[in-house]
């Protein structure tokens, strides 16, 4: 070989590539059944509140072929728990938005593509200007094209359906299998919990390998992050719909209240991790590989309250070993070291706040 030329990469033996392919698979195959393990039972519910709609319409109320009451529950279901109420209220305003708009196309247009066309619009432009969800704009336009080609039985029959649908959706949601305000909150927490603990960890190799590539794996990493609090946010907004429409979940409201007051810290800590990551790239080289281990350190802190932030125990082991972090910060250096480490402090701080410190013992970790 000659001097500066490049050793080629050792050949892909036959074994090495079924190897591959068994890894590949057995992580997929992983993936999907946790996949399942999360997904079975809402399944089963849309699928045992699909056959009770059907039920329903058939015998109770006599429809022939009620296809679109359990379309309905199936729809008004297939969302995430805390929305699904909201969701089979969506779905019923939609279709009586639909029909009604697509009776009066039909009246004033005829059965023809142009009836149908004016009623598609319509009824969408109509649902958009009061501010309706995706669904309902959906299910509009929907019972629209029904009302119009299939005419007036046929859409009101569709109205009664979606009518049986909701109420068996309502049933399940609100009644049988309400949502948990607190541990669908505790859950949102514990995924930005997880996301901050990544992109910390991702700050702290970039630090140790001091390349363009891990550079931009940071940046990468650290864009979920505003998803995963959007996701927080809307949370926070749900469960307390949800703990002020489900009856059995009233009495949930307080303590969801109290809960809310440790998401606003969480995002609070959002925000000063981004600050330090941001901060931490402006460190002098021949500091970083010294500063990367303060950052593991409370990264490691928040995977390990995201296990179950509700753990008094977990809380008060975060407060104490958090603060311990804070005194590692030197007392002398240059100025962009201090600052970084004016940025950690903040994060420690807030994770603190979040775990529950009081103000005076937060306090510490800026002092």
């Amino acid at each position: 070989m000659t001097a500066g030329s490049r050793a080629e990469p050792a050949p892909r033996t036959p074994r090495i590539v079924l190897h591959e392919a068994r890894a590949a698979i057995d992580r997929e195959g992983r993936a999907a059944l946790a996949r399942v393990a999360v997904a079975w039972w809402p399944v089963l519910q849309q699928a045992v509140a699909a056959a009770l709609a059907w039920w329903v319409a058939r015998h109770v109320f006599e429809h022939d072929d009620p296809l679109f009451a359990p379309m309905a529950a199936i729809v008004a279901l297939n969302t995430p728990h805390g929305e699904r109420g909201t969701n089979a209220v969506r779905v019923v305003a939609g279709v009586v938005t639909g029909v009604l708009v697509g009776q009066a196309a039909s009246t004033l247009l005829g059965r023809n593509y142009t009836g149908v066309a004016a009623a598609i619009f319509f009824s969408l432009l109509l649902t958009a200007a009061v501010g309706s969800a995706r669904t309902t704009m959906a299910q509009a336009a929907v019972s629209a094209v029904i009302a119009v080609a299939m005419g007036s039985d046929a859409s009101l029959t569709r109205v009664a359906d979606a009518i049986f649908g909701g109420a068996v959706a309502l049933v399940f949601s609100q009644l049988l299998f309400p949502a948990d305000p607190l541990t669908l909150l505790r859950r949102a927490e514990s995924d930005l919990l997880l996301n901050l603990a990544r992109a910390l960890d991702v700050t702290s190799h970039s630090l140790r390998h001091d390349d363009r590539s891990t550079t931009l794996n940071l940046w990468q990493r650290l864009r979920p992050l505003y998803a995963s609090a959007a996701e927080l946010s809307k949370a926070c907004d749900t469960m307390l719909t949800s703990a002020r429409r489900t009856p059995l979940r009233r009495a949930q409201r307080i303590p969801l209240r109290t809960e809310l007051v440790a998401v606003a810290h969480v995002t609070l800590l959002s925000n000063s991790c981004l600050s330090l990551s941001r901060e931490s790239q402006s460190v002098p080289t021949e500091h970083r590989r010294d500063f990367a281990p303060a950052i593991n350190e409370a990264a490691a802190l928040m995977q390990m309250l995201a296990t179950d932030p509700a753990d008094p125990t977990l809380r008060q082991l975060t407060i104490s070993n958090a603060l311990a972090v804070a005194h590692q910060a030197p007392e002398e250096g240059p100025g962009r070291l201090k600052a970084a480490w004016e940025s950690l402090r903040w994060v420690v701080h807030d994770l603190a706040v979040f775990a529950g410190a009081t103000p005076e013992e937060a306090r510490q970790a800026l002092d």
